[in-house]
């Protein structure tokens, strides 16, 4: 059975709270803002993060339904 894969790049249009570095044993968060975009019950949308000046990458999947889970941002402070 063959598989097809359809890649897209997505650019952020906004990021907020963007973290350089993380401390071992510490946690961060960033928002990325992009654009409005639909996703089929069968799809994932991949995110991978790539480490600057070294070999380590996380890569994680979002599904549809966890976009439904997702709560809708009102207000995005951003500062400017």
């Amino acid at each position: 059975k063959r598989t097809a894969i359809q890649e897209q790049l997505l650019q952020p249009l906004r990021v907020y709270h963007q973290v350089m570095q993380v401390r071992g044993m510490g946690s961060e968060y960033t928002v990325f803002a992009l654009e409005q975009f639909s996703l089929a019950e069968d799809k994932q949308l991949e995110v991978t993060l790539y480490e600057r000046n070294g070999g380590r990458t996380l890569t994680f999947y979002v599904t549809a339904e966890d976009l439904q889970l997702a709560k809708k941002i009102d207000n995005l402070k951003l500062k400017w």
